[in-house]
């Protein structure tokens, strides 16, 4: 699997010792320091009146600590970690904070109930991980964060939903992972690209993946795994390119694929699609161009009765890796398939579209309304009949930066009966 199912303590220190190290404070506490009691908490004002940014790390650790108000004047710190402080139910002593230069981890805090207090945290260059804080119900308190890397959410069972990131537009990892009550993921409803990973797994009533509309592109990998009650993934609509591994496993109720229509699959390595009880059909990939996986895996599915679809049958003609067993009568193993792609009928394919934007000055796009993107090739024209580019169209921009002010021809054609011809200006 892609999330492996190693100690999320080892994960968690994989990730936060290879993050890089940014640009350091100057103010004070190089060295880093611990306060492991609610007196030196208290103390911290006192000894260090003139402190406002910490070059170091601050360790916040004990299970007597209740209130952070002793750090009322922090504004910048390099990094910080609340762990175990078991009486600890917000972080209000920390309003002034605005920034974290590297990572703010926040740790097995059972009685955590919000983060209130950090209204004021802007940015966080490195890694925000929230691990097995059992009570908390709300991250509310960062909904001024503008600027972070990595979002890690993990084992906290109480919260509901990720309201406070509403801000976040783009993002290098983001895990959600083992939120037990987690209802919705709507927050993130202005998140457009995940510049590395994109976890979602063992969320059990996590209904739908409302909020992820916006998400262009994961230019690593994708796992939605073990979240029980998810039945579709049409909130992928907009999503163009995976550029890594996809997993979609063990959705118990995921029944549709629908979603998946105009992906790019170029950068993209493997495809596993396993134990999804009620998956009936891979009619979504219709269009998909696969040929450029690694290897597709498509194993225990057990309603599973549609997988001669074009794409795939034109996967395996071309000598394509796949793992097919245990699944719906047609799709139980490659014989099956083989045999199932030889007698499928030729389907008819109706085309029309229209470029944009047109004039344009670097990309230009078409919209077809039949979605079918299967080997489409195209070629580019100028006002003299001369062919000036040429490539397959996956769905996603054409990049004519380079051609000369002027009118062009794009024609787009394939083996399955589209032939469409548009007229553009290049200015």
């Amino acid at each position: 699997m892609i999330l492996k199912k190693l100690s999320y303590s080892l994960l968690f220190l994989l990730i936060w010792t290879s993050n890089p190290s940014v640009s350091l404070a100057q103010n004070c506490l190089p060295e880093s320091i611990f306060l492991n009691s609610q007196q030196a908490v208290d103390a911290f004002a006192i000894n260090y009146p003139d402190c406002t940014e910490i070059e170091g790390e601050l360790s916040i650790v004990g299970n007597n600590i209740t209130n952070l108000n002793g750090l009322s004047h922090i504004t910048k710190i390099f990094d910080l970690i609340i762990s175990n402080c078991e009486q600890l139910t917000n972080l209000s002593g920390l309003s002034s904070l605005h920034t974290v230069e590297n990572n703010l981890g926040i740790f097995f805090n059972d009685n955590l109930k919000s983060l209130n207090g950090l209204e004021n945290l802007e940015t966080i260059d490195g890694i925000l991980a929230l691990y097995f804080n059992s009570s908390l119900e709300s991250i509310n308190g960062l909904s001024s964060i503008q600027n972070i890397n990595n979002i890690l959410i993990n084992t906290n069972t109480a919260l509901n939903s990720l309201d406070g990131l509403e801000s976040i537009k783009s993002i290098t990892d983001l895990q959600i992972v083992l939120n037990y009550n987690l209802e919705n993921i709507e927050a993130l409803s202005n998140l457009n690209s995940v510049k590395g990973s994109l976890i979602i797994e063992d969320n059990r009533t996590l209904p739908s993946l409302k909020g992820l509309e916006s998400i262009q592109e994961i230019r690593s990998d994708l796992s939605i795994s073990y979240n029980d009650s998810i039945t579709n993934l049409n909130s992928f609509n907009s999503l163009g390119f995976i550029g890594g591994n996809i997993e979609i496993f063990s959705n118990d109720n995921l029944s549709s694929l629908s979603g998946f229509g105009c992906l790019d699959l170029r950068g993209s390595e493997t495809l596993t699609i396993s134990r999804n009880e009620k998956l009936t059909s891979l009619e979504a990939f219709e269009s998909l161009e696969l040929r450029s996986l690694t290897n597709i895996t498509i194993t225990e599915n057990e309603l599973l009765n549609t997988c001669d679809i074009r794409s795939l049958c034109d996967y395996i003609s071309n000598g394509g890796e796949i793992t097919l067993e245990e699944n719906g009568e047609n799709c139980s193993d490659l014989a099956a398939l083989k045999e199932s792609c030889k007698s499928s009928s030729e389907q008819e394919i109706d085309c029309q579209g229209v470029p944009y934007p047109n004039p344009s000055n670097d990309f230009l796009m078409i919209s077809c309304i039949c979605d079918h993107q299967f080997n489409i090739r195209y070629k580019i024209l100028d006002i003299n009949g001369r062919e000036v580019k040429d490539g397959i169209f996956y769905h996603v921009p054409i990049d004519i930066s380079m051609l000369n002010a002027g009118t062009y021809f794009i024609k787009f054609k394939n083996d399955k009966k589209i032939d469409l011809s548009f007229t553009f200006v290049k200015t």
